[in-house]
């Protein structure tokens, strides 16, 4: 998932460091939680890690300020 908010700020979900998105089955089947939500700045082109060990992140949403993430287990 991506969200784009008022900043010029991206969130990325990577739904495992293990596994590719072509191989989600295997990823899911595996159960270790290994996913992660970036954050990236656009105007600087940096970006870090905000989340770890993560049970397959799949759906980013933003409301306000707040950032909501949904997890498949």
């Amino acid at each position: 998932s991506i969200v784009l908010a008022e900043n010029e700020t991206l969130f990325l979900s990577d739904s495992s460091t293990l596994y590719h998105r072509r191989d989600v089955m295997l990823a899911l089947y595996d159960g270790r939680a290994t996913g992660r939500v970036f954050r990236f700045h656009m105007p600087t082109r940096t970006s870090e890690v905000i989340w770890t060990g993560l049970g397959f992140p799949n759906g980013l949403s933003l409301r306000g300020n707040t950032l909501r993430i949904t997890l498949s287990r």
